[in-house]
């Protein structure tokens, strides 16, 4: 074997061992929790969250449906506020909020107009929770228009 062929599998060792220890120090972005979709995330406690949380209203000061899901995945039922409104979500279930098989929630008055985020507070019942910036969303776009509340 020659010195060129040497140098070259030694480059290329080198080469495969820098790989392979920047592909072990990457994170694994499939396991980070993110909010996939127009709405936010929430945790709500070790095994409660809501999902894609966000609110549909036609104008500010209009009223607005709330929009999302409430994951529970302990083992007991647990009673989620969303502003005034409160939901309970059974042991290991989802409840879906709005849409065409969700449990309708509905503000009177929705303090931010559409495109902006409106403060909301989430939290379990009886314990102190967190506000978030929920995004206000109108029905210009087709996947909304049917969930703008009617009295709007």
């Amino acid at each position: 074997m020659n010195r060129h062929q040497t140098r070259r599998g030694l480059a290329v060792g080198i080469a495969l061992a820098v790989a392979a220890g920047l592909g072990a120090c990457s994170p694994i972005t499939t396991k980070l929790q993110y909010a996939a979709s127009d709405g936010v995330r929430v945790e709500v406690g070790d095994a409660v969250t809501v999902q894609n949380l966000m609110i549909v209203a036609a104008a500010q000061g209009e009223p607005g449906a709330v929009q999302g899901a409430v994951v529970n995945n302990g083992g007991e039922d647990a009673t989620v506020t969303i502003g005034s409104l409160t939901v309970t979500a059974p042991a290991g279930e989802t409840v879906l909020l709005g849409g065409a098989e969700g449990e309708e929630l509905v503000v009177d008055s929705v303090p931010a107009a559409p495109g902006a985020t409106a403060q909301l507070p989430v939290g379990l019942a009886g314990a102190e929770g967190e506000t978030v910036y929920v995004p206000v969303l109108d029905g210009t776009l087709p996947e909304y228009a049917d969930l703008v509340p009617a009295d709007a």
